[in-house]
């Protein structure tokens, strides 16, 4: 480049003041080769005559001006041009590999050094000690310093299309769908997608991330983006005022996830009910423009019911009602993922159809929305179960007929039948989500979540503490036959979750999905009551139930926050012995029970309770059968109670305590219906919470 400067001022130059730097007219081959000034000296330079070589040259240098190539001088023959060139190139190719070696290893170091000098905002000192700074490696303890992280943007474009890439593997459609991944990419790519929800799916994807770039704080950086989301959809809606639209419904809702698995109940609460509330401002609940692409329309159905199972899914904490009346849902229910994927038009049914009389759905609905009719029973389950438990008035004994217990368990066996939710889910992954030879986990995710959600439901519906609350509020006595199908319905189906969970890991798909943990606290809560049963098989069946519920819960942990809450509920309620001993022998009594292990019953199946981050350090018990036997479920013997000093050998857990259930009007007990069943009315009678 110096001689082609050098020959460009050897013409029209002579006014110019300004003189290129002097340099010889040539140097030797040695030198040239060495990379090393040459005196330029003939027939012997000064370096080739202090090191006793052989001074060769070229017989005149490479110009430009006059357009000639070099040629040797006659003092070389024409072996010694060919060896001397081939020495120079050999030479040359391990200087350049050398130096593509070193600037790997520069390159690898600055990448693990960029993330954090890029986030690095407080410039009061210096990244590097300018005093004996040493190697670069030696000052990444001191540079890489997670408590001056700060994730306010954001991340690189690398990053940022690994996390999305994550989203669509691990969060999309588990269960929650709001997008279809062809248009997010192109509106990602093309930025027409506001930086709220770029946040919102970031925060959603990075507990599943691996990345380095974020230096094992990825929950600090879900934190910090959570909050840059929150900021800019205050300032871009609620600052100007303006109208509402589907990206604002679908970042706030993923923000509600957040907040809720991370302990943050009140606040996640408050922004599912404004989702709620934006999702009515906008009409989804009816069916889309027919103006909009087929994909657009299909988005905002999705976009519905992922808030509509949000809602019911919360419900199953106490004073946390579902706000959704299904009466209201006109929208279709969701397509199947290959015509969502196409763009592709596909007529399903509406929710009041699904259930409707003299239909037989199975042909019509897809995975997707399968997770919604699933979820609404779950979500009535937990509304009679839970939030009515204790009312007294309007409601029948649940082996009546007429009653709503009735009602929910005759839709159950009609899910079960048409959907074949008593098979193993090895049958469905290999039968219908198989692509090219592997599992796609848009497809497998929602089969496996509403078997998780069928069980789970039959569980509560079941579940031996529940019933006990309900008859003690009526003031009556169970029949026998009707206990003993009951506490078998629910072991059965906690077993059935249990495998589920097995399945799933041992086919290479394990699901830590955020409402799975929530399954998994409730089967290994009804393993937990069979620990020291006389039948030895349903102990041993307990006993492996247990340790593989808390082995997988211990797992979860790792994902979501409110896992470490989830285990630690169920170490204070094995600790519990006797008093799960009296519940089973149907011999409890309230009077005689302290209301700290009512409490702490409550908090293995309260949602809203395991959403809580409680920093205990609780001892795990033994589970060796060490206590009375329960040899009756029917009370056929008394179970002496422990001593209180045993019974108060563990540290309680203060969880709030249970309050009056919130009354959401008469119950109507207008009969729910599945198939040839009667109609489907709302069972949430005329609460004002909904709408």
């Amino acid at each position: 480049m110096a001689r082609a400067i050098d020959a460009d001022r050897g013409e029209g130059s002579s006014n110019l003041e300004f003189r290129g730097i002097k340099r010889i007219q040539q140097a030797c081959l040695n030198c040239r080769r060495k990379k090393a000034k040459c005196s330029g000296e003939r027939p012997i330079c000064e370096a080739c005559k202090r090191l006793g070589q052989d001074c060769q040259y070229w017989a005149r240098s490479k110009t430009f001006s006059n357009g000639s190539h070099d040629e040797p001088d006659g003092e070389l023959s024409s072996t010694d041009q060919s060896t001397s060139l081939n020495n120079s190139q050999e030479g040359l190719s391990k200087r350049m590999a050398t130096m593509e070696s070193k600037l790997d290893q520069l390159i690898t170091t600055l990448n693990s050094c960029l993330p954090t000098l890029l986030n690095q905002t407080n410039g009061k000192e210096n990244l590097l000690p300018s005093a004996n700074p040493g190697p670069l490696s030696d000052n990444l303890p001191t540079i890489l310093d997670t408590e001056k992280l700060t994730f306010d943007k954001l991340p690189p474009p690398r990053v940022l299309e690994s996390l999305v890439d994550i989203f669509f593997l691990r969060v999309h459609n588990q269960p929650y769908s709001f997008f279809n991944e062809k248009t997010f990419r192109r509106k990602l790519a093309e930025k027409l997608l506001p930086d709220y929800l770029i946040f919102a799916v970031l925060v959603s994807a990075l507990r599943f991330s691996n990345d380095p770039y974020f230096n094992n704080a990825h929950h600090e950086a879900a934190t910090g983006y959570a909050r840059e989301s929150w900021k800019h959809l205050v300032s871009t809606w609620f600052a100007p005022e303006s109208d509402p639209n589907i990206h604002i419904c679908q970042a706030i809702t993923l923000l509600s996830i957040f907040d809720y698995t991370a302990g943050r109940r009140h606040p996640a609460w408050l922004k599912i009910g404004l989702s709620i509330r934006i999702a009515q401002d906008l009409r989804l609940m009816v069916e889309p423009d027919v103006e909009l692409s087929f994909t657009e329309q299909e988005e905002y159905r999705r976009t519905f019911w992922s808030i509509y199972v949000l809602d019911r899914l919360c419900s199953c904490g106490r004073n946390r009602p579902a706000s959704i009346i299904d009466a209201h849902c006109r929208v279709r229910l969701p397509c199947r993922e290959e015509s969502f994927r196409n763009g592709e038009w596909e007529e399903s049914l509406t929710l009041e159809q699904a259930f409707g009389p003299g239909r037989n759905p199975a042909a019509n609905v897809g995975p997707l929305a399968l997770v919604v009719l699933t979820a609404s029973i779950l979500g009535r389950c937990a509304q009679h179960s839970i939030h009515e438990q204790s009312r007294e008035d309007s409601q029948l004994p649940p082996w009546d007929s007429k009653s709503e217990f009735a009602a929910i368990y005759s839709i159950l066996l009609q899910l079960e039948t048409q959907f074949e939710m008593g098979s193993r889910i090895n049958k469905v992954l290999a039968e219908d989500c198989l692509r090219d030879g592997a599992i796609d986990m848009q497809i497998a995710g929602p089969f496996v979540f509403s078997h998780a959600l069928f069980h789970t439901a039959q569980c509560l519906l079941h579940h031996p503490f529940l019933l006990y609350n309900q008859l003690n509020a009526k003031g009556i006595k169970a029949p026998a036959s009707f206990l003993g199908r009951a506490f078998q319905t629910c072991r059965e189906n906690a077993n059935s979750i249990s495998t589920l969970i097995n399945d799933t890991s041992n086919a290479g798909y394990p699901v830590y999905f955020s409402f799975m943990g929530y399954c998994a606290v409730i089967t290994t809560g009804i393993h937990m009551l069979y620990l020291h049963d006389d039948d030895i098989t349903l102990r041993q069946q307990a006993f492996s139930g247990f340790q593989s519920g808390m082995a997988y819960l211990d797992e979860f942990s790792k994902y979501w926050k409110n896992g470490k809450t989830m285990l630690a509920i169920l170490r204070v309620a094995a600790n519990q012995a006797t008093f799960c001993n009296s519940l089973m022998s149907n011999s409890l009594s309230l009077e005689d029970v302290d209301s700290q292990e009512i409490e702490n019953m409550w908090a293995a199946l309260d949602y809203s309770c395991m959403s809580q981050i409680t920093e205990l350090n609780v001892p795990f018990v033994n589970t060796t059968p060490s206590y009375p036997s329960w040899s009756s479920i029917f009370g056929m013997r008394g179970i002496n109670m422990m001593s209180s000093t045993d019974a108060n050998n563990f540290e309680p857990m203060n969880f709030f305590p249970a309050s009056d259930s919130i009354s959401n009007g008469e119950n109507q007990n207008n009969p729910i219906s599945f198939g040839d069943i009667a109609s489907m009315h709302s069972f949430f009678g005329t609460t004002p919470l909904n709408f």
